[in-house]
């Protein structure tokens, strides 16, 4: 994509974003919520910092040999390696009256033993306080300062987290999709849960510090003061924001979740098929960015246990479970793209390199539960196992999206799609239009149809060059819908529609349209014209007569619901009638509404309980002779209630 279409994609979905009070409240909830996490989890990520740092310090002073700490049935013990298998030496530090190892460390050979004296009483001093502890209770901080280290990386990863979901948020919004806003909603659910839980963690970390090191392995002297009244105090309004924002964006999604639901997903003149198919495209998107994310993090957190940790040291020969992550780490790219690539644009060979990838991933999680230093970690560190089982869930889940996608393949989505992308970024921002007549307010894309006094200016000094032809300013003439969202329906009151016809003027159709409505190939439309000053009147309806969908388009399912050719639309771009070719052409009659734009057409009976009215208008050959009727009336733009032409 070039870098002026990447450009245009912006500003669309800028004007996206503002053009409805609901969606606006949503990006700034969003973004305020994010900024307010960040900014709660550096502190706690710091206090976290800090308690590396004084149990570290005691550690390295007191000269504790490494070892990797277990909490046992209320028994702290210290390993030389995995605990739980033989050939490995523990020893107790500290437990509780009538405590018992789990029948697991007794029955796996384990030996307990003591190599130098715990009892051995040090002076030291931290951070300008003078402490006498014994060896004992330096080698018992071993404990604390794996809970530390693990909470500081839950912290980046709760970070990481916040970025990801700042990004989902917002394209929910600009994908007007109800899978993505789903997606959202539940990761908020989580985020909170998680936020709950970390405090209810941290609960029971001082209460095992209390009773198993203060109390007993360190005789009553407390390293860490204060600490943990400033820990909780941090933890505390980070729970309260997850759970205030979770209210407010709950609140907003079950409105907008109403709004898409009434809204055709795909845009001016998609089938019911296509946008079934595109619904189910949405949710496989939303999967595999979930999966994608929860993978990357556990790949990450892994790497990290075994390159930064005592654990790398002390558990033996880690470069079949380091293997194993990295391999995973290197494929996660190209299992993203291929699967993107494979469901929206039909790619085979893409698809065929996703189920590689992804048969990969789902055999590896379990077989990593082989690996020994594997469940181990499962069983210490519950971040890392609820990370784990979460994105093997989404992998499952989106295996079988991609199965459902993949029945789709041919179906007209992968066409539908590059075509919308190419207008899209040529300057035709995504147009829809809801179902709803009677709804006062409309949340749907930003007005299609935004005409511009000054266009009208320029159209008729014949100075805007080749830019995409503007149609815009011959949307009806109607106060009771509003500019952006106009909706036609069977009901009594409902206006006479009448027939909509530009004239011509200078300016050519884009290069865009052209290569669009022909497909990619190489011929050229010939010149379409138009007048913004110039429209016939109702009357003149009868003139252009539909004419009959031709055999060939009935044939392809996809071709099924373009324009119907009419004479007026053969004469404008000269194809013949029966051809299939696209054209930008609408005809609004009381009977029957067809409608055509550059990117898709589709044929719509007003007997049904709603049919949308598009917008458009239909562009006749500059020869045609009702380009030198006298009778042409004036068509002066109105504002709209946002006070634009």
């Amino acid at each position: 994509m070039s870098l002026s279409g990447i450009r245009q994609r912006v500003i669309n979905g800028y004007q996206h974003i503002m053009a409805c009070p609901l969606v606006r409240a949503w990006v700034f909830l969003v973004i305020g919520h994010f900024i307010v996490q960040v900014a709660l989890q550096g502190v706690t990520l710091r206090d976290n910092q800090q308690g590396m740092d004084m149990t570290g310090l005691c550690i390295s002073l007191a000269g504790v040999p490494a070892g990797i700490p277990l909490l046992d049935n209320d028994n702290l013990i210290q390993c030389d390696g995995i605990p739980g298998h033989s050939n490995v030496t523990c020893t107790v530090i500290a437990s509780t009256k009538n405590s018992a190892l789990s029948p697991i460390l007794e029955d796996a050979g384990t030996n307990y033993s003591t190599d130098y004296d715990l009892d051995q009483v040090l002076n030291i001093t931290v951070f300008g306080h003078e402490h006498f502890i014994t060896r004992r209770c330096a080698a018992s901080l071993q404990y604390m300062y794996g809970a530390f280290r693990h909470n500081a990386a839950e912290d980046i990863a709760t970070i990481c987290f916040q970025f990801w979901l700042l990004i989902i948020s917002i394209l929910a919004v600009l994908q007007d999709s109800i899978p993505h806003l789903v997606v959202c909603i539940a990761s908020h659910v989580l985020d909170v849960a998680w936020a709950g839980f970390r405090i209810r963690t941290t609960i029971a970390l001082r209460q095992d510090y209390y009773e198993l090191i203060v109390g007993n392995a360190c005789g009553g002297e407390d390293m860490l003061g204060n600490w943990w009244e400033q820990r909780l105090g941090h933890a505390v309004p980070l729970f309260g924001t997850n759970v205030i924002a979770l209210v407010l964006l709950a609140a907003l999604a079950v409105v907008l979740f109403s709004r898409y639901a009434k809204i055709n997903f795909c845009h001016m003149g998609a089938s019911p098929s296509i946008n079934r198919m595109y619904k189910i495209a949405l949710l496989f998107s939303a999967f595999l960015q979930l999966a994608a994310f929860f993978t990357i993090l556990a790949v990450g957190l892994w790497i990290d246990l075994l390159s930064c940790s005592v654990i790398a040291a002390l558990a033996g020969d880690v470069q079949p479970d380091q293997a194993a992550f990295f391999v995973l780490a290197v494929v996660l790219a190209p299992w993203m793209i291929s699967g993107w690539w494979a469901v929206f644009r039909e790619v085979k060979w893409a698809f065929i390199l996703f189920t590689v990838i992804h048969a990969f991933l789902l055999a590896l999680w379990p077989g990593m539960f082989a690996s020994p230093l594997f469940r181990y970690v499962l069983k210490v560190w519950s971040f890392f196992t609820a990370v784990s089982v979460t994105g093997y869930l989404f992998v499952v889940a989106a295996a079988i999206m991609a199965i459902v996608c993949r029945l789709n393949f041919g179906k007209g989505l992968a066409h539908f799609l590059r075509v919308e992308s190419d207008l899209s970024s040529s300057g035709f921002p995504a147009t829809f239009f809801t179902n709803d007549p009677d709804a006062k307010e409309r949340c749907d894309s930003p007005p299609p149809f935004d005409f511009d006094i000054r266009d009208t200016e320029k159209l008729q000094k014949g100075s805007m060059g080749d830019d995409p032809l503007d149609i815009r300013p011959f949307a009806l003439e109607s106060t009771k819908y509003s500019a952006h969202s106009l909706s036609f329906g069977p009901s009594k009151d409902a206006p006479e529609v009448p027939i909509m016809v530009a004239f011509p003027t200078a300016r050519r159709t884009s290069a865009a349209i052209v290569q669009a409505l022909n497909k990619g190939t190489e011929k050229a439309l010939p010149a379409v014209k138009s007048n913004s000053n110039s429209r016939p009147s109702t009357a003149d309806k009868d003139r252009y007569p539909i004419q009959p969908l031709p055999e060939a388009c009935l044939q392809d399912p996809y071709k099924r619901t373009m324009m119907r050719t009419s004479s007026l639309s053969t004469q404008a771009t000269g194809m013949s009638a029966n051809s299939c070719s696209q054209a930008e052409v609408t005809f609004a009659r009381r009977d029957q509404v067809v409608s055509a734009t550059a990117t898709t057409m589709a044929v719509t009976s007003a007997s049904s309980s709603r049919t949308s009215l598009p917008f458009g208008a239909a562009m006749p050959h500059e020869n045609h002779p009702s380009t030198n009727s006298r009778a042409k009336p004036k068509f002066i733009p109105q504002p709209d209630r946002y006070g634009r032409i």
